[in-house]
This record gives structure tokens, C-alpha cells and sequence, in this order.
């Protein structure tokens, strides 16, 4: 014979059916939901904290040391100018990597891309690479991943971290602003798009709105020249060079 099954009174079941219905209840009001992650989106944790707290760090140096992230060692030694023969300009060792920082040369290898006067809010220019305003850091930008995929360019200085921005129409300026976390769709680029039918180891750098612009020396190469969105194209003032 099987054995009896086991009987409660009415009032255990009650109390022990309560009792699970209370820890369900519990789990769903307590229990830790999953972050959404917004489009565009630093996600870095430390790089998030620098933007949303200015005067964190006194320099990119510091923030990449704390951060574990690599170090901050553009290259001043400017690449050859991709000249009358773009072709044979020989490829850099390593392609642009993320969270890495570089100076970022014109097609005359002589000028990299500045943000104006180190001021927060300003254009694009080119310029010399120098020490001169916040000890160059204006002219240092670090490519930072984005939750879209795309990325955006950094610079540090003055305690802020600065977004270069780009208009997604031809002929707009290209400038800097604090960054916001999420970036603004302007504050966001694709990879590095190298312009291998025009020169080796150079650069388009396109904004995510537009595949078809990219950064332009408005008016052709030069120093302190304004840096425009322009139809992308292989012209030695459309092509960058990351060192």
C-alpha cells in the first residue's frame, strides 16, 4: 500500500502560500534591474565620472593613470606629407586604437587639429604642435567608444573634457564643446576611415550623421586655418594623419 500523503490544516497552507507570495513580491520590487544603456552613451566608468564632475583631473596624464587606460604619448614627430605621390606615403605602425590619444596632422604634416584658444566652447583650427595653451592639451584627442558603435574624439583641458563636434552638412565649422553623457549625435564620428585610394596610413575622419563629408582645412592647407564638414574626397586638406 502506498502511505498516506501528509495533510496540513488549512491555516499552515494559507500561511505558507502568503509567505511565498510576499518573497515574489519582494524580489520584483528589490531585486537589481539591468542598466539600460543609452544610444551614444560613454561607457567607460571612469571616463563618465570625469565628464560628469569638471576639475576631477588636472590633466589627461592623470585621468589615464587613475583610469588604468593607456598612456597619453602623441607623437610629436610629424609624419611625411602625403605630396604629389599620396600612394607612397608609408602606413603608420599601428592603425588608431580606442582610449588611445593622439595629435592629429593635416595633409602638410606640418599643422594638427586645435581647439581655438583652449576656450571650452570654440572652433577647429589648425596649428603647430605646441605647449603653449594648457601645455598643448587642446591639441591631444583621445578616440572613446561609444554604445552606438560610433566614437568620440576628447579632449582635456581646463578640467573639462572636450568633444570635437562636427555639422553633418557641407560647409559647416567643426569646434568643441563639454561633453554631455550621452554624446549629442554631432559629438559623434565613425572609426577612423582610412583613405586607402588616397593615402596610405591617412585618414577621413566622418561624422556619424554624413558618411559623405568628412573634416576639411576650409580653403586648402595651412596654419591656423578653420576646419570645416566638406564632401569627402581625396584631397590633401580631407586626410589626417593620427601620431
Amino acid at each position: 500500500m502506498r502511505p498516506e500523503p501528509q495533510r496540513y490544516p488549512v491555516g499552515v497552507v494559507a500561511a505558507r502560500a502568503l509567505a511565498g507570495l510576499s518573497a515574489a513580491i519582494c524580489f520584483a520590487v528589490f531585486a537589481p534591474a539591468a542598466l539600460a544603456v543609452e544610444p551614444g552613451e560613454i561607457t567607460n566608468p571612469c571616463i563618465a565620472h570625469a565628464i560628469a564632475t569638471p576639475g576631477l583631473y588636472t590633466s589627461p596624464q592623470a585621468m589615464h593613470q587613475t583610469c588604468g587606460l593607456p598612456p597619453v604619448a602623441p607623437s610629436a614627430s610629424p609624419p611625411s606629407a602625403p605630396g604629389e605621390a599620396p600612394a607612397g606615403v608609408a602606413a603608420p605602425a599601428t592603425t588608431p586604437c580606442d582610449y588611445c590619444s593622439y595629435y592629429i596632422y593635416s595633409g602638410d604634416s606640418k599643422n594638427v587639429i586645435n581647439a581655438k584658444g583652449c576656450a571650452t566652447t570654440t572652433n577647429l583650427i589648425t596649428f603647430p604642435v605646441s605647449s603653449g595653451c594648457e601645455g598643448g592639451r587642446n591639441e591631444i584627442w583621445e578616440i572613446v567608444p561609444l554604445s552606438t558603435g560610433y566614437r568620440a574624439l576628447i579632449a582635456y583641458y581646463k578640467g573639462y573634457a572636450v568633444c570635437m563636434i562636427a555639422g553633418a552638412e557641407s560647409g559647416q565649422n567643426a569646434g568643441g564643446q563639454p561633453c554631455t553623457n550621452p554624446v549629442a549625435s554631432y559629438m559623434e564620428f565613425r572609426r577612423p576611415v582610412v583613405s586607402e585610394s588616397c593615402a596610405s596610413g591617412w585618414y577621413y575622419i566622418i561624422p556619424a550623421d554624413n558618411y559623405n563629408v568628412s573634416l576639411n582645412v576650409r580653403g586648402g592647407l595651412g596654419e591656423s586655418k578653420n576646419i570645416i564638414s566638406y564632401a569627402k574626397g581625396c584631397y590633401d586638406n580631407s586626410i589626417w594623419y593620427y601620431g
